[in-house]
Order: structure tokens, then sequence, then C-alpha cells
């Protein structure tokens, strides 16, 4: 598995481990989402 790290502007880094399968990542009105 990989780690996988996203950065948003304020500097906050999430970091989650990937599953299986693939997934997106996208940031909305300050919220993290992440889709299967």
């Amino acid at each position: 598995m990989d780690i996988v790290e996203i950065t948003k502007e304020n500097g906050k880094v999430f970091s989650f481990l990937e599953g299986q399968g693939d997934f997106s990542v996208s940031f909305s009105r300050g919220s993290l989402f992440i889709l299967k």
C-alpha cells in the first residue's frame, strides 16, 4: 500500500493509506472527500 498525502492551502496535511481499488480525492468548501 502507498501512503498518500494531500496538502491544503492552509498548510494542513491529510495522510491515509491507499486501499484496494481506485479512488479520487477532492476538496470542497474546506472538506476532504475520498471517493471510491
